[in-house]
């Protein structure tokens, strides 16, 4: 399952996989597109942790989560704009390195806050959206 909170920045998932999918999970495929945009239009967010034979380094040294899943149950999109809808696929991957299999994709939409006319906002960062646990 996944749940989505937005705000006016970001767009936080918290992923969750029963008992029985978990073995051999080796992360997420998480796809984006904005609404009305064309259905071929997804495109795939980054992470930070790749295997040992990625070619598909950017830049920024991230991969595309379609060839290097997402290993985190909790994972941030700070790529949105305020006032935007966003459709996303997220998608398990089992299998092994260059042989991935993809598990059932589960899709969402999911609104971001708009940044003015409104009486109030909603903010993440990693160290507020972290800090909750401590509060048990």
């Amino acid at each position: 399952s996944v749940h989505a909170i937005s705000g006016q920045g970001v767009i936080l998932f918290g992923l969750d996989a029963k008992p029985e999918a978990i073995k051999g999970l080796l992360g997420f495929t998480i796809l984006k597109r904005e609404e009305g945009s064309d259905d071929d239009s997804f495109w795939a967010l980054s992470g930070g942790k790749k295997f040992a034979d990625a070619t598909d380094i950017s830049e920024s040294g991230r991969t595309d989560s379609r060839t290097a899943p997402i290993q985190a149950f909790l994972w941030s999109d700070y790529s949105v704009e305020t006032g935007m809808t966003y459709i996303y696929r997220v998608v398990p991957v089992y299998g092994e390195p260059g042989s991935l299999k993809e598990g059932e994709m589960v899709n969402l939409k999911i609104a971001t806050e708009k940044s003015d006319g409104n009486k109030h906002g909603i903010f993440f960062n990693r160290g507020v959206a972290g800090s909750q646990a401590y509060s048990r």
